[in-house]
């Protein structure tokens, strides 16, 4: 049997990036970071938030209004952050973008999530047997796991749940929601309330 992998010895941060456009976009915002642990590992995480930031930074340059990026908070109280679990790191960046002549600003949510031991990025096909029906699960699941009461009344479509980090007591997913209720409602499923749907890969990583 395969052994779980250890984060043992990595530790969080933050890189700041701010800068502006021709345009009139700028952009001062936080990235998620590790700044120490194995260098592959550490390397490929960071690198896989940098690319993050490069993309949200590459459309605010290319927009034609001028975009403002700065750091974004989702209810309840949730910020960019690095979580450290048992066997995965896991980084969120959450961000505000607020385009010249809109009525509002959104909300976005970039994730990344590796597998300490080898630093494998992973999204929710690579730990389902069958992704699709996992998804179904998170939808159904979710509206008792959102603490706010906001998806009560609001659809979760399946197909949308795709950034998600993983806690040692469940997934944490960032459903997608109209802009009245947040753009992003965050809700943590035990994995004790997946752990039929996961694959060899899910199992090793995330068995209760």
């Amino acid at each position: 049997m395969a052994v779980a992998p250890s984060t043992d010895g990595f530790g969080s941060g933050f890189a700041g990036r701010a800068g502006d456009a021709r345009n009139g976009s700028d952009w001062n915002i936080k990235i998620p970071r590790l700044v120490s642990g194995e260098p592959r590992v550490r390397d490929a995480f960071n690198t896989a938030m940098e690319n993050d930031a490069d993309r949200l930074i590459a459309d605010a340059k290319d927009a034609d209004q001028a975009v403002t990026i700065t750091n974004g908070e989702l209810m309840p109280e949730e910020a960019s952050r690095v979580v450290i679990a048992k066997t995965t790191l896991s980084g969120a960046m959450i961000t505000v973008g607020a385009v010249e002549g809109a009525a509002y600003p959104v909300q976005t949510v970039d994730t990344v999530v590796v597998e300490a031991g080898a630093g494998r990025q992973l999204s929710l096909d690579d730990i389902f047997t069958d992704p699709a029906a996992a998804r179904q699960t998170l939808a159904a699941l979710a509206p008792a796991a959102d603490p706010t009461g906001r998806l009560q009344d609001a659809p979760v479509p399946a197909d949308t749940l795709q950034q998600w980090i993983a806690l040692d007591e469940g997934l944490h997913l960032y459903v997608p929601v109209i802009h009245a209720l947040g753009d992003f409602v965050p809700v943590t499923v035990a994995w004790n309330d997946l752990v039929d749907q996961l694959n060899a890969t899910g199992k090793i990583l995330f068995s209760p």
